[in-house]
């Protein structure tokens, strides 16, 4: 049921090796069918009816239905495109007082979609102020955390677990898989690695719907960790290297257009981009359709200029778009060339 033993080794060195934490492969590494399913059994393993779940906004839209599914309540943390849409610790202790029923804090780092890294110093702000709240449990939601981006003239970025500071093991629940690191989406295998007491009863609930993962996937997972264990460079070297010639591509043409605000992408695939310029304030369509939500101005992308973007207020932040740059520069040109227009051909 927790997958195969092979597998739950391997990624018991991955984490000793690339995080410094040490888990017993044997009882505290579960093996599902994605990330998105370890997730949500980890709410469902740590949840009691009426807990509050702490979620930074943007989040990832499944959060929030997640939690509710889980017999949770969801409770937005804010967060600003002025501090790059980061934690910032006194808003979570602040947060963290008025909802003393907090029993878990998600926490996406690379997040999916604001596109930015929480490194190591405001992380263990973030842990600092956890120690306050002792009952509180952390879901640090890590499957983007490879990719990490740099920018010349800045401080080196490096992504940290933050299970592995002081006093946050024994409360985190980290989940990772091979989607987005080893571009394995449709083979579904995430995990979750945890105390036992948090996987024992993960497990349980697993062997109740889905037993466990393919069988293919899993050997394919194998096998990435066992190549990415002996090679002498990271096998994912050559993909941030595409993906960073595209994020500073899309930067540039987003730097060129007016009354367009964005977090600077430091990790994952995905830029978040503001522009309540345009929305509600009464731009209109060239046919006279109003242009007063975000969701508004994606259909008018999608039917008039061909081009598929996600509104911001499936994530929580309303006026605003995810972009993907997972896709190659060709397209990348034509969507923001499409993003661009759509912008100039609106009308008061």
């Amino acid at each position: 049921m927790p997958g195969m033993i092979a597998l739950r080794r391997a990624i018991a060195r991955y984490l000793e090796r690339a995080k410094g934490i040490k888990y017993d492969p044997a009882t505290e590494i579960l093996v599902s069918n994605g990330a998105k399913q370890s997730v949500f059994q980890s709410l469902l393993v740590v949840l009691t009816p009426g807990d509050k779940v702490l979620i930074p906004a943007p989040y990832w839209v499944s959060y929030p239905d997640m939690v509710k599914l889980a017999g949770g309540v969801p409770v937005i943390l804010p967060t600003r495109l002025e501090n790059s849409y980061l934690i910032e610790p006194q808003v979570l202790r602040e947060t963290l007082l008025a909802n003393p029923t907090t029993r878990v804090l998600i926490l996406c780092n690379p997040s999916n979609p604001a596109g930015v890294l929480h490194g190591p110093e405001l992380l263990a702000e973030i842990a600092q102020v956890l120690q306050e709240f002792p009952n509180v449990l952390v879901l640090a939601d890590e499957i983007y955390e490879q990719l990490v981006f740099q920018d010349e003239g800045t401080p080196e970025r490096r992504h940290i677990s933050v299970a592995s500071l002081p006093g946050m093991y024994h409360r985190t629940l980290v989940i990772n898989g091979f989607s987005k690191s080893h571009a394995m989406t449709g083979l579904r295998v995430g995990y979750l690695a945890a105390p036992k007491v948090f996987t024992a009863a993960a497990s349980k609930i697993q062997s109740q719907i889905t037993s466990c993962p393919s069988s293919v996937g899993q050997i394919a997972a194998i096998a990435a960790l066992d190549l990415e264990e002996s090679s002498p460079t990271p096998l994912i070297a050559g993909t941030l290297a595409n993906m960073d010639e595209k994020r500073k591509y899309v930067c540039g043409r987003l730097n060129a257009m007016p009354h367009v605000k964005y977090a600077h992408p430091t990790g994952a695939f995905y830029v978040f981009i503001e522009f309540p310029h345009y929305i509600g304030t009464g731009f209109k369509t060239p046919a006279g359709v109003d242009i007063d939500t975000d969701e508004a101005f994606s259909t008018y992308l999608l039917g008039s200029f061909h081009t598929a973007i996600v509104p911001g207020s499936a994530f929580g932040v309303e006026k605003a778009v995810r972009l993907s740059y997972a896709t190659s520069l060709e397209i990348l040109g034509h969507s923001l060339d499409a993003f661009e227009n759509s912008l100039k051909s609106l009308v008061k």
